[in-house]
């Protein structure tokens, strides 16, 4: 199986945006190179073209500060001639291109990255792992694990504290989890709300502030906290939700399975 990652180019492409699995698209604007009327954007078409071909493992997750200020994770390498894992996929581009770091991890994919500081970025993944990456020691810290449960999605403002949600993978079982990190110091949430689905995954976690996060589960679940406790309100039906991200006046749900849906 061959895993790439592909750019697109362009004035009318502006912000990094998320896909996943195999192919990581990202939209690099101003890189047309061409000259004349700013305000004439229609005959400026977005090209896409192969940035790495052949990478050992496949890409899940991206997120960046900037066009040169760009991460990405994602599944176990595996080295071509043996097959035997190289560690999960980090990788970084600044101003002078790519480069895939190593975390002195042996096994096991990374879900997640993320940044709420100027000098690292949070990666989770399996097995409880959550990670920092310090960009100016160009080392990886990894935090005591709170759990054993696959860890998808991670979030959290600058002040803290940063939640890591996620459950467990057949053929183990399990409630879903939120892990909760103060510092460089994890602990898993118990005060959860009891309307929650017993095999539920929460898949994503999102917010505005330390008092306005959102945790949402494959059974519908939208959890809420304010500051003080969780509360649910499960969507009906009990759709299989994905992904949540928001603004200040909105937050946006999308899921689905033979369906696509988006809840607003």
């Amino acid at each position: 199986m061959t895993h790439a990652l592909i750019t697109a180019s362009g004035r009318q492409l502006g912000r990094p945006v998320v896909a996943t699995a195999l192919f990581v698209l990202i939209a690099l604007a101003g890189c047309d190179g061409g000259t004349g009327d700013d305000k004439d954007t229609a005959s400026v078409k977005a090209s896409w073209h192969i940035e790495h071909e052949g990478l050992a493992g496949a890409i899940i997750s991206i997120w960046g500060r900037g066009v040169d200020d760009v991460w990405l994770a994602g599944a176990a390498r595996k080295a071509a001639e043996t097959a035997e894992s190289k560690g999960p996929t980090l990788m970084h581009r600044d101003k002078d291109g790519w480069q895939t770091l190593e975390t002195g991890i042996d096994t096991g994919h990374l879900w997640w990255v993320y940044g709420n500081e100027e000098d690292f970025v949070w990666v989770c993944g399996d097995g409880g792992r959550i990670g920092k990456w310090m960009q100016k020691d160009a080392n990886y810290v990894e935090l005591a694990a709170a759990t054993t449960a696959t860890l998808y999605g991670l979030w959290g403002p600058k002040d803290g504290p940063v939640w890591a949600v996620g459950g467990h993978v057949y053929p183990n079982q399990g409630p879903p989890v939120i892990v909760r990190v103060d510092g460089d110091v994890a602990t898993l949430e118990t005060a959860l709300p009891a309307n929650i689905a017993p095999g539920a995954v929460f898949f994503k976690v999102w917010g505005r502030s330390a008092t306005d996060v959102t945790v949402i589960s494959d059974q519908g679940d939208v959890l809420h906290w304010d500051g003080k406790v969780w509360t649910n309100d499960v969507m009906p039906g009990e759709p299989r939700l994905v992904t949540v991200h928001g603004n200040a006046d909105e937050r946006i749900i999308v899921g689905g399975l033979a369906t696509a849906s988006i809840f607003e």
